[in-house]
């Protein structure tokens, strides 16, 4: 438990960048995504091939771009760009050359349709080749970040939790695991046997993971360091304390407690410097808080109406006061707001209809969007910037996956799938940040 994640450290390359912006126009009330396809000099070597490989699948799985068929030939020169072959509007041109049996450099351009002259070049410089994924989604981000004027999340991580034998009386394990976004790279960072993990949530800095547990028969809220792998308790009240979230700047905690053995909740706000609470709810089952973007609100569940609901409360209030946040919404949990505070993305059950979908809430206009079509969809999470959303989706079978969808939910794929019945994945949570 005490081992230190050595996937999370930066990786620095050598860049040389050659300056020219591009960012994808829209012409029409439409937005056009525009098709991107990777082509290279190098389609031999195991590396090439690799790192082309996962760029591709990065240009997939995102909400602005979608990514072309790529060529299966070697092009020598972006002069000789086939374009008649490539159906794309942009090109990215990756030219690779081999310094040793495991080191390359790799020069990036992006070319575009009807245009002799590239846009944007950027070298990376001596690479190791166990670096191929980090390299790949570093050259993903610029790409992302050259075409649509956004940043990408190619380099961010995703916590959840990995259950073993889940339906077995004993014998469970429950572990806290970090994956690169697209579930490649899985790192136990925590393992316990027969005590429940739950509700991993990230700090704004990517330093630390609260989440709940049970110790000695008794539940508390832990804080994990991400560098150092080091364990603190932070709340160790009696009865519940669960679904622990951060403040925008670190310094405080959103949590449930029932401060004594109830089965009502409420939501509290923890200073953890002096550990010092203030009450925010004062009836029913109240949960899963989180805070608004700009740190001045808290949105959460609480079945007070009846059945669970999305409800907000103003952090700074005298006195406990919340309110349900829009009627259109019959039964909702787990929300949580996009980056930008613009929509709240929640588990979402249709009046008469079991199972649960995903949805979205524009804060703006008050719609309410579905935007997944499973039976049983559950723990959203929201990207860093805010256009893709992750979830555990489970089949008829009771296995289930770890989904993505755009929030205009025009792109839906899975990055990580359970094939049997004695595996869960439970719980993620999209980190704040690339790494």
């Amino acid at each position: 438990m005490r081992k230190i994640i050595a996937c999370l450290s930066v990786v620095i390359f050598m860049i040389s960048n050659s300056y020219a912006e591009l960012v994808a126009e829209v012409t029409t009330g439409v937005i056009q995504k525009p098709l991107v396809a990777v082509v290279s000099n190098n389609v031999i070597d195991q590396f090439p091939q690799d790192v082309n490989s996962v760029i591709d699948n990065d240009l997939n799985q995102n909400a602005k771009l979608k990514g072309s068929a790529p060529i299966k030939y070697e092009v020598a020169q972006k002069q000789n760009m086939p374009w008649k072959n490539i159906r794309a509007d942009y090109v990215v041109y990756t030219k690779y050359t081999k310094n040793s049996y495991n080191n390359y450099s790799v020069e990036v351009q992006i070319l575009k349709r009807n245009d002799n002259s590239y846009i944007q070049s950027i070298t990376y410089k001596n690479i190791n080749i166990s670096l191929k994924r980090a390299l790949a989604h570093k050259i993903s981000n610029y790409v992302y970040k050259k075409l649509t004027g956004e940043q990408g999340f190619f380099l961010t991580k995703m916590a959840f939790v990995k259950v073993t034998n889940p339906y077995a009386r004993a014998g469970r394990t429950y572990e806290l695991v970090i994956s690169d976004y697209d579930g490649y790279n899985k790192h136990t960072v925590l393992r316990q046997r027969d005590n429940p993990i739950a509700t991993p949530s990230w700090s704004n800095d990517g330093k630390y993971i609260v989440y709940s547990s049970y110790s000695g028969g008794s539940m508390a809220v832990y804080r994990l360091d991400i560098g150092t792998a080091k364990v603190t308790r932070i709340s160790n009240y009696k009865g519940i304390n669960s679904a622990a979230s951060y403040s925008p700047n670190g310094d405080k905690i959103a949590l449930a407690l029932s401060k004594g053995y109830s089965d009502q909740t409420n939501i509290y706000i923890m200073n953890l410097a002096n550990k010092s609470l203030k009450q925010l709810t004062i009836n029913g089952i109240n949960t899963a808080p989180k805070f608004s973007p700009n740190g001045k609100s808290v949105i959460f569940t609480s079945d007070r109406s009846g059945r669970p609901n999305i409800y907000v409360a103003p952090v700074n209030s005298k006195y406990p006061q919340s309110s349900r946040l829009s009627s259109k919404i019959y039964q909702g949990y787990e929300p949580n707001y996009t980056p930008d505070g613009s929509n709240v993305v929640f588990m979402y059950q249709q009046p008469g209809v079991k199972g649960t979908k995903i949805a979205s809430f524009n804060m703006a206009t008050s719609d309410m969007t579905i935007i997944t079509n499973g039976k049983s969809d559950a723990s959203p999470t929201v990207s860093p910037f805010g256009d893709m959303i992750a979830y555990i989706s489970s089949n008829s079978k009771g296995y289930n996956s770890l989904d993505m969808v755009s929030l205009d939910s025009d792109n839906h794929f899975s990055v990580m799938n359970v094939d049997d019945n004695n595996t869960l994945i439970q719980s993620p949570s999209w980190s704040p940040k690339n790494f």
